[in-house]
C-alpha cells in the first residue's frame, strides 16, 4: 500500500508539472500572438497616417478634417493596444479616406479656347456655382485653358478689357472632358454727338454789346465721392493681378499712434467667453480707430457648442500687459505681429520665435499672407473651400516701414486679399477674421460693420 501511494503521488506530481509546462507554453504563445497583433496595429496606424498626410499634399482641396481628427483620437487606443476597438475605428477611417479619394478621382475637365473670332486672347476666367466663386484660371497666350472640377453644374465667366463680359453655363460629368468655346465680342463704343453751335440771337436794342467776361479755367475734377483718403483712413478700389477690390485701409504711423491688442476677457477663456463691439474696444482704450481681431468660435455656429466665443490664438493684451493663450499648446507656429518695448513693429513667421521676447502688444492669426513684400500664401495654408473660393469681406494686419496697416477688403477670397496687401506695398501681413465678424472703426463711426461682437480686437491710440 505504501509503495502504491508513493507511485500515485509521483504520478500526480508529474502530471501537475506537465500541465503547468503546457500552460506556460500556451501563455507564451498567447503573449506572442498579442505582441504580433499590437505590432500589426501600430504598423497599420502608421501606414494610414502616412497615406493621409500624402493625400493632404496631393489633394489639398479635399476636406480631410474628420479623418485627421479621428486619427488623433485613435492614437491613445493604439498605444494601449486596444485591438478590437482600434482596428474597427481604423478600418472606418480607411474606408472614409478611400471613398473621398475615389470621388475626387472622378473629376472632369473643362477645356476650351478664348477667341476674338480666330485670334486667341488671354483672359481671366471665373467658375461659379449658384452665383458663388468656385475657382479662377487664366487662358494662355494661345487662348487655351483647362480646369479640373467635380461633377456638377457651373457657370463660366470671362472678363477682358475692351470686350463684353462672357457668361455661359456648363456641366461636368464624372471623369469626362467638357469643351467650351469662349467667343468674345468687342464692346461697341458710341461716339458722343457733336454739340451744335448755338444760333446767335438778334439784338433788340442798338446798345453796344458788352464785352463778355472771360470764362475761368475749370479746376481739376475731384476724385469720385467713393474714393476717400485723409492720410489715415482711405477707401479705394485697389488694382491687383487678380482684379480690382474695394479696400478700407487704416495707415497708422507709430510715431504718432500706439497699437494695442485687447481682449474682452482678462484671462484665458475656453467657453462662454465675454464679447463686445469694436466701438466699445476703441472707446474703452481711448482710441481713435480699430479693426476686428483673430478668428473665433461665435455662438451662432452649432459646432461651437462648448467653446462659445473662444479663440486659441496667442495674444499679448496691451491694456493688461498680459499673455493670453500663451501656454495652450495651440497655434505655436502661426505668424505673430508685435510691437516691441521700443515701440517698433516686428513680424515673425512663427509665434514660437517671439514667445520669450519683451513686447508692448502682439497678435497671432492665420494664414501668413506677405513676407518681404511678396505673397507667401499657399493653397495648403487655407483650411476650407470657404477660404479658397468664397468672395467675402477679409481683414488683415500688416507692417510697412514704421507704420501699421489695417485693412478690410470687400468681395475677396483670402488669396485675393493677399494680393491687395502686395499691391499696397506692405512688408509683412497676416490674415485676420472676416465675414460676419468684419468691422473697421475710425473717426467715431463704423466704416465697415459693426458685425458680430468680438472677443478681441486691435485698437490704435493717439500718443
Amino acid at each position: 500500500y505504501i509503495l502504491g501511494a508513493i507511485c500515485l503521488a509521483a504520478g500526480i506530481f508529474g502530471w501537475t508539472k506537465y500541465r503547468g509546462y503546457q500552460r506556460s507554453i500556451q501563455v507564451a504563445a498567447e503573449q506572442q500572438a498579442q505582441s504580433e497583433s499590437c505590432f500589426k496595429l501600430t504598423s497599420d496606424y502608421t501606414a494610414f497616417k502616412t497615406t493621409l498626410e500624402q493625400a493632404k499634399k496631393t489633394s489639398p482641396e479635399i476636406d480631410l478634417t474628420s479623418e485627421t481628427t479621428g486619427l488623433t483620437k485613435l492614437q491613445p487606443s493604439v498605444s494601449r493596444c486596444e485591438l478590437t476597438a482600434s482596428n474597427s475605428q481604423l478600418q472606418e477611417l480607411k474606408t472614409s479616406l478611400d471613398q473621398k479619394l475615389a470621388k475626387d478621382r472622378q473629376r472632369g475637365t473643362l477645356k476650351g479656347s478664348v477667341l476674338d473670332q480666330k485670334t486667341p486672347v488671354a483672359a481671366e476666367l471665373l467658375v461659379l456655382k449658384d452665383s458663388k466663386s468656385v475657382t479662377s484660371a487664366k487662358s494662355g497666350a494661345d487662348g487655351n485653358f483647362s480646369i479640373e472640377l467635380k461633377p456638377d453644374k457651373y457657370n463660366l465667366e470671362a472678363t477682358v478689357t475692351g470686350y463684353d463680359k462672357f457668361s455661359q453655363s456648363f456641366e461636368i460629368i464624372d471623369a469626362k472632358e467638357t469643351v467650351l468655346a469662349v467667343a468674345l465680342v468687342k464692346t461697341k463704343v458710341v461716339a458722343a454727338s457733336p454739340t451744335p453751335t448755338p444760333t446767335a440771337k438778334a439784338t433788340v436794342s442798338a446798345k453796344a454789346t458788352a464785352k463778355p467776361t472771360a470764362t475761368p479755367t475749370p479746376a481739376a475734377t475731384a476724385a469720385p465721392a467713393e474714393a476717400i483718403d485723409d492720410g489715415i483712413y482711405s477707401k479705394a478700389s485697389i488694382e491687383t493681378e487678380r482684379g480690382s477690390f474695394t479696400t478700407h485701409l487704416l495707415k497708422m504711423d507709430l510715431a504718432n499712434y500706439t497699437m494695442r491688442v485687447d481682449t474682452a476677457a482678462d484671462d484665458d477663456c475656453s467657453d462662454n467667453c465675454p464679447v463686445k463691439s469694436l466701438s466699445s474696444f476703441v472707446g474703452g482704450n481711448g482710441g481713435v480707430a480699430g479693426i476686428h481681431g483673430s478668428y473665433f468660435c461665435p455662438s451662432s455656429y452649432k459646432d461651437c457648442s462648448g467653446k462659445t466665443n473662444s479663440f486659441y490664438f496667442k495674444l499679448y493684451n496691451g491694456r493688461l500687459g498680459k499673455k493670453i493663450n500663451w501656454s495652450n499648446g495651440l497655434g505655436d507656429f502661426l505668424p505673430f505681429l508685435m510691437i516691441n518695448q521700443s515701440g517698433q513693429p516686428q513680424y515673425f513667421n512663427s509665434w514660437s520665435d517671439a514667445s520669450n521676447l519683451a513686447m508692448q502688444t502682439g497678435i497671432s492669426s492665420r494664414p501668413n499672407l506677405i513676407s518681404n513684400g511678396q505673397v507667401v500664401l499657399k493653397d495648403s495654408d487655407l483650411d476650407s473651400d470657404k477660404e479658397r473660393y468664397t468672395k467675402s469681406s477679409r481683414g488683415w494686419l500688416a507692417i510697412k516701414g514704421q507704420s501699421i496697416y489695417a485693412a478690410v477688403v470687400l468681395g475677396a477670397t483670402v488669396t485675393d486679399s493677399a494680393f491687395v496687401a502686395k499691391a499696397l506695398g506692405v512688408d509683412y501681413a497676416l490674415n485676420l477674421d472676416g465675414g460676419g465678424s468684419t468691422a473697421l472703426y475710425y473717426g467715431g463711426a463704423y466704416k465697415v460693420g459693426p458685425g458680430r461682437e468680438l472677443p478681441n480686437a486691435v485698437i490704435f491710440i493717439r500718443k
